[in-house]
C-alpha cells in the first residue's frame, strides 16, 4: 500500500506495480496506439486549469517512436 499525506489532486490514474508507474494524461504528437513505444519530444504540456506554480504540474509531450 502506498500513502500519501496532504491533500493531493490526481488527473489521471495511479498505479502501482513492480516498475511503480505513475499512468496520466498527457499530449502526444502524431497517431498513438496502445502498446506502441513512445519518446519525449522535448516539448512541454502544462494544464491551463492548473493551480500549481507554473513549474509543476508539467508533462512532457511525447510521440511514437
Amino acid at each position: 500500500m502506498t500513502t500519501l499525506p496532504n491533500n493531493l489532486i490526481v488527473k489521471g490514474s495511479i498505479t502501482e506495480n513492480a516498475s511503480k508507474t505513475i499512468t496520466h494524461y498527457t499530449k502526444y504528437e502524431g497517431e498513438i496506439k496502445p502498446g506502441c513505444f513512445i519518446e519525449s519530444t522535448g516539448k512541454i504540456y502544462r494544464d491551463e486549469e492548473s493551480i500549481l506554480s507554473p513549474y509543476e504540474d508539467c508533462i512532457s509531450i511525447v510521440k511514437i517512436v
